[in-house]
């Protein structure tokens, strides 16, 4: 798979898009069910869906600037 990068601008808080993207239960609110998700650098998130699925390793992170998945 090649690399790819999303940037978004989103008008809420840091900590509210935070919690939605990167916590177990903000995931599961709006994306998948199928969530693991590691809240450290370098630990590994899984996003599953019923036919197919993939995991992101958190490289940088900064719960109210900086989300940087590889």
């Amino acid at each position: 798979m090649k690399d790819f990068t999303v940037e978004m601008s989103i008008p809420v808080s840091a900590g509210k898009l935070y919690n939605s993207i990167h916590t177990q239960n903000g995931v599961r609110n709006w994306w998948t069910n199928f969530a693991n998700i590691s809240d450290e650098v370098g630990g590994i998130s899984e996003f599953n869906f019923p036919k197919a699925g993939f995991y992101v390793v958190t490289r940088n992170l900064n719960k109210t600037r900086l989300l940087n998945w590889m």
